[in-house]
């Protein structure tokens, strides 16, 4: 049997649980930070409360996301540090810190990063791929057809693989649960949720149901998802990840694609987003939220591609055992009006009674 390692979210007011290799990007990027504002006010070594309120004053000129990373970068270093100095830039942060102050949208590249991107775009750009005399082409290639097919965050990739499992073992509230069903194996791929550990995912795995692809596609799906464990297991990962977005950057900024002038940048995450998009066609909000990997049915629908007319649906399901673990947070649009018209007091004539009496 597959484990249940569901990690409840956090508490409100709690902290949420950080990976290693998320506290390590926060410390370098405040100490850079703190290097940048240096250089900027020509100080050797500014102190936690100068770095902060440079900080603040500079999120006019951010996006909220920018703010958002070296908002919480800064109070990861400086909580540890525990000096006077960095527990009032802490205190800074926490009370004066919002982001009502940012940009709406950015021209930085953070704001350029596309996040709807259409069928056509996504394949003009796969053309332009395959164009490319670039080494990291195919790779390139592969990682935005296969995380358009199947939804992963480009780093997932490293962790998952293609099984074939029982649905009495794999799903048992599911496929598994149905009468007169044949137990017989079907190919699965097995996922490792990234950011299960800060609540955001619903469980420490999610398996997603292929058995309605062809063969080909299978093949293709277990070959890539092998390649990129040995990448990552080799050390090459995020060198090969910088150099497909290297490709992709020079894609980008070459000529616009389809005659737009104010592209935003597709990145190799973009590919999720139209995951999400096609996904919307055919799965209920709480399938697509569990094919994504998200412990709420809010994330997909608030944050990635909407649901679009134009393309195919997707050619797997998450398993329902999973699915049951989202918790529903959408409300559907009959809701929100009951809701209103519950808030709303009843209507009254000239002389204050009830218009119903």
């Amino acid at each position: 049997m597959i484990p249940d390692a569901t990690q409840p979210a956090p508490a409100p007011g709690e902290s949420a649980g950080r990976t290693e290799g998320t506290e390590n990007n926060y410390l370098k990027r405040a100490l850079w930070f703190a290097s940048h504002v240096g250089k900027n006010l020509g100080l050797d070594e500014p102190t936690p409360t100068e770095v902060v309120t440079f900080a603040m004053q500079k999120r006019e000129q951010w996006s909220k996301s920018t703010w958002r990373q070296t908002k919480a970068s800064l109070m990861f270093r400086y909580e540890s540090m525990g000096t006077t100095s960095s527990l009032e830039a802490v205190r800074l942060l926490r009370e004066h810190g919002d982001q009502s102050m940012c940009l709406q949208t950015s021209k930085r590249t953070s704001g350029l990063r596309a996040k709807k991107v259409s069928e056509k775009k996504l394949s003009t750009v796969i053309k332009r791929i395959r164009a490319s005399s670039s080494a990291y082409s195919a790779m390139l290639e592969s990682w935005l057809i296969m995380g358009s097919i199947c939804g992963l965050r480009p780093h997932e990739w490293t962790q998952a693989s293609l099984i074939w499992g029982a649905p009495s073992e794999i799903d048992p509230l599911g496929a598994g649960a149905e009468a007169n069903q044949l137990d017989l194996e079907r190919p699965y791929l097995r996922v490792e949720n990234a950011k299960t550990s800060n609540g955001r995912g619903h469980g420490q795995y999610r398996h997603l149901d292929l058995s309605g692809m062809s063969m080909v596609m299978l093949g293709a799906i277990d070959r890539f998802a092998t390649a990129m464990r040995k990448i990552k297991e080799n050390g090459d990962y995020v060198s090969c990840y910088m150099a497909c977005q290297q490709l992709l950057y020079r894609l980008n900024t070459g000529a616009s694609i389809e005659g737009s002038q104010d592209l935003k940048w597709i990145q190799i995450y973009s590919a999720r987003h139209v995951f999400s998009s096609r996904a919307k066609r055919v799965l209920k909000p709480e399938q697509v939220s569990a094919a994504m990997g998200h412990a709420t049915d809010r994330t997909a629908h608030s944050h990635y591609g909407r649901r679009t007319n134009e393309g195919g649906g997707v050619g797997l399901i998450p398993v329902q055992t999973e699915v049951a673990k989202v918790r529903l947070k959408r409300k559907s649009y009959a809701d929100a009006v009951l809701a209103a018209r519950a808030k709303t007091p009843a209507s009254s004539g000239p002389s204050g009674d009830s218009a119903s009496s």
